[in-house]
């Protein structure tokens, strides 16, 4: 018997869903109710999208799949992200994105899941 334990999703089966910030929609690849361990997800945001600044609880791992994206921390230092780039945030960081230029795709890892009931 196997005992594999493991999630798939097949491309067709992932679904781009709207947040609630405008022009930034997401793909859930692993979701807290899948894995206890991390959430995985894919975001596709539009020039001129930003996420507020914000304090995290848990890890934030940010890798720039295309485009670009400004994070912001809160002294109002700004480090440019561009394809290939990137980014960890520890638990208790606080920080915001802004995109600039074209639509940017980011795949973005937090360990330990957030809770997104």
């Amino acid at each position: 018997m196997n005992n594999i334990s493991f999630v798939l999703k097949r491309n067709k089966s992932i679904q781009w869903q709207n947040t609630q910030r405008g022009g930034i929609q997401e793909h859930k690849l692993l979701s807290s109710d899948e894995s206890s361990y991390q959430n995985i997800v894919t975001i596709k945001a539009e020039a001129g999208a930003t996420v507020e600044m914000h304090k995290i609880t848990t890890s934030e791992s940010i890798y720039v799949l295309s485009g670009s994206v400004e994070v912001i921390s809160p002294d109002s230092n700004i480090q440019v992200l561009e394809t290939g780039d990137f980014c960890h945030f520890h638990p208790c960081t606080t920080h915001g994105l802004r995109v600039t230029k074209e639509p940017t795709y980011m795949l973005v890892i937090f360990a330990p899941p957030q809770n997104n009931k």
